[in-house]
């Protein structure tokens, strides 16, 4: 789970414009050339973009009901964004389901 959520990371923050598209890629790529999962492609179960986002608010960097995500401008150089609205990062999970799923 921690590795897709590394390229999971890396997909969102290209999103939003933090990193060069080419940064998703290139830690998909590093990712499952060590063999593991860089997304819903490569889960057996995935969980929906809600189940998701609900799991993620009981994470440590969660404080007064609002979400800290790890975005990244590159590999190996992160930054941690507040999040009080989930709708971007489900929508964003949403459609990487839907294309894992083609």
């Amino acid at each position: 789970a921690v590795a897709a959520g590394m390229a999971f990371a890396a997909g969102f923050s290209a999103e939003i414009g933090w990193c060069d598209a080419a940064v998703p890629q290139r830690m998909t790529a590093a990712l499952r050339a060590a063999g593991l999962p860089a997304g819903f492609a490569d889960l057996a179960d995935p969980p929906s973009p809600a189940t998701m986002t609900a799991l993620m608010a009981h994470d440590k960097k969660t404080a007064g009901g609002v979400l800290s995500v790890i975005l990244m401008r590159d590999i190996g150089d992160a930054g941690i964004r507040k999040t009080p609205d989930l709708a971007p990062l489900e929508a964003f999970l949403a459609r990487e389901r839907t294309a894992a799923a083609r």
